[in-house]
């Protein structure tokens, strides 16, 4: 693990291998001055700090940062290059490749205030959630009995794409995109099972009939 550490004064604010990343005013800085960046590299570095110290799904970091968009996985890699060769020497150490899983940047975070609650019950397990992670939530699809048409599927896993989209702009809560959670369809059924996947405090699932 790196020797760095990504600590917010506020949600806004970040320190990391004499880096700092400031959201408020979208800029990096760092030893020599003000990094320029690209938009989507800016927007991917900001998720990535946000999400310190959790192994990102391609998928999800597709979703946040093309929200919408079809991209292939050649943009991705190209915004990571891009923040590399940004970050020098501390580039390739602070943003992993994890084979078959996607990306980690390795530089542990303090836990973010909690600001609200939200009525989706934790998942009962033993497994305590690390304290970054305490405000973290995945909004499942639906699951389906087999009278439900594919019409109808069609529009419940519309309604939990706009649901993941309203809670995203709320800053209290770190909602894993529906990339990833669509990905794990399988699990709907066993929240336990997808909270301990996803490494979330909260999961929301529901059923249609």
């Amino acid at each position: 693990m790196s020797s760095g550490t990504a600590h917010p004064g506020s949600d806004d604010l970040f320190r990391f291998e004499g880096f700092t990343l400031d959201l408020r005013l979208g800029r990096l800085s760092g030893p020599s001055g003000d990094v320029p960046l690209r938009p989507k590299a800016f927007a991917l570095l900001a998720y990535l700090a946000r999400h310190a110290g959790r192994v990102l799904a391609k998928a999800e970091l597709m979703d946040a940062i093309w929200p919408d968009v079809t991209v292939t996985d050649e943009s991705l890699s190209q915004c990571v290059h891009a923040l590399r060769i940004a970050l020098g020497e501390a580039g390739a150490k602070l943003i992993r490749t994890v084979p078959r899983r996607g990306y980690l940047f390795d530089v542990p975070t303090e836990a973010k205030p909690q600001h609200a609650a939200i009525a989706a019950s934790p998942f009962a397990t033993d497994t305590a959630i690390p304290a970054a992670r305490q405000g973290s939530i995945a909004v499942m699809p639906f699951e389906f009995a087999p009278s439900v048409s594919p019409e109808d599927r069609l529009w419940f896993d519309g309604s939990v794409h706009d649901l993941i989209s309203q809670l995203a702009r709320l800053r209290s809560f770190d909602v894993i995109a529906r990339g990833s959670t669509f990905a794990l369809r399988d699990l709907a059924g066993d929240p336990v099972r997808a909270g301990l996947t996803l490494g979330v405090a909260y999961v929301l699932a529901g059923s249609v009939a």
